[in-house]
């Protein structure tokens, strides 16, 4: 969770810091599954330094990650890392829930960015609604061969 001290940094940074214009990416969608690795991007169209910057995202409203300058990221739970021109946040192990829309943002003195991504989670084949993985290898298909015949008594003649 974001602390106090960095969202008003956001509000301040965001309001009194910038001189130059906002540019906006378009809409990204992003299907995923359930257990998976979530690996969102978004690309920032200029160079800059990154004791200069602030970047953060967002899940709908709620600040998820926050990043000052070049100290480490304020990520509970996520990664976070920029590299050739991308913003990278990682989910390490997608649930349902995580599903919905996500904003990234970056501010310099001159500059800043946004890209929304519209993070789709959705059950994989071999999980139930629950998110469970369902086993259905040749083990799991013999153990359940093993139950229907122990359970049918034998019939005698």
């Amino acid at each position: 969770m974001i602390t106090i001290a960095g969202m008003i940094y956001i509000v301040i940074f965001s309001a009194f810091g910038l001189k130059g214009n906002t540019e906006s990416i378009h809409l990204i969608r992003q299907n995923a599954t359930v257990g998976e690795e979530g690996v969102l991007k978004c690309s920032y169209p200029f160079s800059f330094e990154m004791e200069s910057a602030v970047s953060y995202w967002k899940n709908e409203s709620r600040v998820i990650c926050y990043v000052k300058n070049s100290e480490a990221p304020d990520c509970v739970g996520l990664q976070h890392s920029i590299a050739d021109g991308q913003m990278i946040l990682t989910i390490p192990e997608l649930k349902l829930s995580d599903s919905g829309r996500y904003t990234c943002s970056m501010f310099t003195k001159e500059k800043s960015v946004e890209c929304n991504i519209d993070l789709v989670v959705k059950v994989g084949k071999r999980m139930n609604s629950n998110g469970i993985r369902l086993n259905t290898g040749p083990m799991f298909l013999l153990l359940s061969l093993a139950v229907v015949i122990w359970t049918f008594p034998l019939i005698s003649l």
